[in-house]
């Protein structure tokens, strides 16, 4: 469990990294250092057998800042992933926070994470509940991965466990996995402390070293007995362990603020070359293609970072707004205007042959380019609030828009935009609609960038067009977007706009379909966004009903604290909405 340690006036907690072997537990490890670089204090220690695979575990701790006005120390610890060496396995498991469950996506390994999340549940027995878990759909990049819904859905997994989706060799998904992972860790460690108090969680946080005794200890007792438990005759006369327990590595230490490298006795070139190989990605690892079939590429920064939407789900249930009459026209932005549109130059189209890299996700964004090649591409009028009506264009079923900033003369320019604007998308998660695209087209004197989605109608023009008997169900669906959307922000730090027209419903779950993704609004500002739709006059009962009724059943006091709302709402002066501020606030404190 989560530890504060008085003497250090720091907060420590442990995300163990688990799952099968090979599945790419080591390769988040590394990933993680290069991504947090190397700041003092600092530490990552790898531990691999002569055949690449660890025995032991691999460790990287590392400052995650401030929780509370204390420093956060975050200890990532692997567990050896082959059967033989499970009591090693579950000696780490019972230390975690939290666990961060790698799935190898190729054909056969949903089976093999199926069989080690079982044998999870049974490690952690009656403490499962209360430590979270985290998936990771690794090795995206292959062929015939399994996407992460699918997985989701094999593992049998709730909703309210995250799948992530990752290609950890070129660092795609591993940070989103992990600050997933911490805060989720955050979360449980603040919930227990509310009921028990920080004495719950007073003590020493264990070091790198002494998990190491701890585990040569359990070996050297045999499984399934504890340390310090004397050894039975047996025990002494018994024969030589297996191989794969005989061959206890080779241990490489990269401590950041002595900037050396050290390798343990034993070590050879092919550890020294491990330890001291540069980790690098290349944007064409957003390719689909098998790893051997890619072309070498250069190293950049780590920022592509994907996570697909979670399985969809019915939105949830909305008791029935009291009855009462509803206004025709709620305070909302005019829908487009169908003009005539003057004529323009179409930006550069993307298209399915794209090089690699410069279409996401992968392989999925590539499958839309190809079902809009065959149809022309239509200009058309924009959604108000999101890209300028002469860049918003229609071809067979999606909607493609950019911007005039999205064009960019300079090609590596243009890659950056793309690669940030996927960080950001990536992060929708579950308001990630089905179909999406994101890519980089390549003209002749300049790329521009495309986000395109399918061609949904948007909850605000549905409201808009509905009769009076049924706006009510219409402001409770927008009030529920509205909600999931600050779910989101809460748990993610994602800014998406409060805009009824960038929502729209896809097979029973709310997505966004706007195209601005950017850093979180004040506080301020998003207060005013939430009361936008019933600013009009006798409009504000109506949407702060429906608020009332879809915030608590969407956020947690956590959540609220967060966002920031109810500070917000109470410092505004605004007479003409107090009434409607009052009631959102008491609705945000019933929030449990």
């Amino acid at each position: 469990m989560a530890v504060y340690e008085r003497d250090r006036d720091r907060i420590v907690i442990r995300v163990v990294y688990d799952g099968p072997g090979r599945a790419g537990k080591t390769t988040n490890v590394e990933q993680l250092a290069r991504i947090f670089g190397n700041k003092p204090g600092n530490e990552l220690q790898v531990h691999p057998a002569a055949t690449g695979r660890t025995i032991y575990f691999d460790w990287f701790s590392f400052d995650g800042g401030m929780i509370d006005g204390h420093p956060l120390q975050v200890q990532v610890v692997t567990v050896p992933g082959h059967k033989s060496l499970d009591p090693r396995r579950a000696h780490i498991l019972h230390t975690a926070d939290v666990v961060v469950l790698v799935c190898d996506c190729a054909a056969s390994g949903p089976d093999a994470a199926r069989e080690m999340l079982d044998s999870l549940r049974e490690h952690l027995a009656t403490n499962a509940r209360s430590v979270p878990l985290v998936v990771q759909a690794n090795k995206q990049d292959l062929a015939n991965a399994m996407s992460p819904q699918k997985l989701s859905a094999a593992l049998g997994l709730g909703y309210d466990t995250p799948v992530v989706s990752a290609q950890a060799s070129a660092g795609i998904g591993v940070r989103e996995t992990a600050i997933g992972a911490i805060r989720a860790a955050v979360r449980q460690m603040k919930r227990r402390m509310a009921k028990e108090g920080v004495d719950a969680i007073l003590g020493r946080a264990g070091t790198a070293d002494e998990l190491r005794a701890a585990l040569q200890g359990i070996e050297a007792v045999g499984a399934g007995r504890s340390v310090g438990e004397r050894r039975s005759p047996e025990d002494e006369d018994r024969r030589a362990l297996p191989a794969a327990l005989v061959d206890e590595g080779r241990v490489v230490y990269i401590r950041s603020q002595k900037l050396a490298t050290q390798l343990a006795a034993g070590a050879h070139g092919e550890a020294t070359a491990r330890a001291r190989a540069p980790l690098q990605t290349s944007l064409s690892d957003m390719s689909e293609r098998p790893h051997a079939e890619r072309a070498r590429g250069g190293a950049v920064p780590v920022s592509a970072m994907f996570i697909e939407p979670r399985p969809a789900n019915d939105p949830p249930e909305v008791a029935a707004l009291p009855s009462g009459t509803v206004p025709e026209d709620l305070h909302l932005p005019p829908p487009p205007t169908v003009a005539r549109l003057p004529p323009v130059d179409l930006p550069p189209r993307p298209g399915p042959e794209l090089p690699s890299g410069h279409v996401w996700p992968v392989p999925g964004g590539r499958g839309v380019l190809e079902r809009i090649a065959a149809h022309p591409m239509t200009h058309v009028p924009g959604l108000e609030g999101h890209a300028r009506n002469d860049m918003s264009f229609k071809s067979s079923d999606f909607r493609l828009r950019t911007r005039p900033e999205w064009r960019f003369a300079e090609r590596e320019r243009g890659r950056e935009a793309l690669r940030e604007h996927v960080r950001r998308a990536a992060r929708l998660g579950p308001l990630l609609p089905a179909g999406i695209a994101v890519a980089l087209a390549v003209g002749d004197d300049a790329d521009v960038l495309w986000h395109i989605v399918p061609d949904l109608q948007s909850l605000g023009a549905e409201l808009r067009g509905a009769p009076a008997a049924e706006r009510p169900r219409h402001l409770q669906r927008l009030a529920s977007a509205y909600a999931a959307a600050l779910r989101l922000l809460a748990r993610e730090d994602v800014g998406l706009g409060l805009d009824p027209h960038a929502f729209a419903e896809q097979d029973g779950r709310w997505v966004y379909i706007g195209d601005r993704l950017h850093e979180p609004d004040p506080a301020s500002a998003l207060a005013r966004a939430l009361l936008a739709p019933g600013s009009g006059p006798g409009e504000r009962g109506a949407w702060s009903g429906a608020l009332e009724q879809a915030l608590p059943l969407a956020l947690t006091r956590e959540d609220v604290a967060a966002l920031g709302l109810e500070q917000a709402l109470a410092a505004a002066t605004t007479a003409d909405a107090a009434e409607d501020r009052a009631r959102v606030r008491a609705a945000l404190g019933r929030c449990s």
